[in-house]
């Protein structure tokens, strides 16, 4: 195997053996190659599985992914703080989301006779019970586009940070990450 096909199973190793790691720091491709990998999985078990596997190793990854997240912020000098921020907004966006399609349906399925009528059904349901279900539907969209217009501001800007080169030189979260390669290279 050459070096770059070390690397990113290296990469992909370190995002399993140090998923509780939020100290210390990591590099662009200690991120990236995980998070390719990843979504190649988790499109593969969505495929095959019908969406169920892929949600299984979806939670099972959300935490070695704040783990490399904040210690790639770590590598450009700055908190977990945005990590902690787009993991918490992701997840009450994934709640919403399921609320949402969760009273839709249970609306639908009290009408519906069978699965062919279910978009029908559910704007039956929503005009015969209006106010209580608009009331709870225009609350739950109205949560959703809150948190989403959050998103789109935390969004950029972390992924701005998550993109960027590290610091070169040795910061307040370690000297390894950026450092260690830069140090490397000089040595060769």
């Amino acid at each position: 195997m050459d070096n770059s096909q070390n690397r990113i199973l290296q990469s992909y190793k370190d995002f399993w053996t140090r998923f509780l790691d939020v100290k210390g720091r990591s590099t662009r491709p200690e991120l990236w190659h995980p998070f390719w990998i990843n979504l190649v999985i988790f499109t593969f078990l969505g495929i095959i599985s019908a969406s169920i596997l892929s949600v299984i190793f979806a939670l099972v990854i959300i935490i070695p992914s704040f783990a490399v997240t904040a210690r790639r912020l770590h590598d450009t000098n700055h908190t977990m703080f945005l990590a902690i921020l787009s993991h918490i907004n992701g997840l009450i966006l994934i709640i919403v989301n399921i609320v949402f399609i969760v009273i839709l349906t249970k609306a639908a399925n009290s009408i519906a006779e069978d699965e062919s009528d279910i978009i029908i059904s559910t704007i039956i349901y929503v005009f015969k019970n209006f106010n209580s279900t608009i009331t709870v539907l225009l609350f739950v969209g109205a949560l959703a586009l809150d948190l989403g217009f959050l998103f789109v501001i935390i969004a950029p800007i972390t992924l701005y940070f998550l993109v960027i080169s590290g610091n070169e030189d040795p910061n307040d979260y370690g000297s390894e990450g950026t450092t260690q390669i830069i140090t490397q290279e000089d040595s060769i």
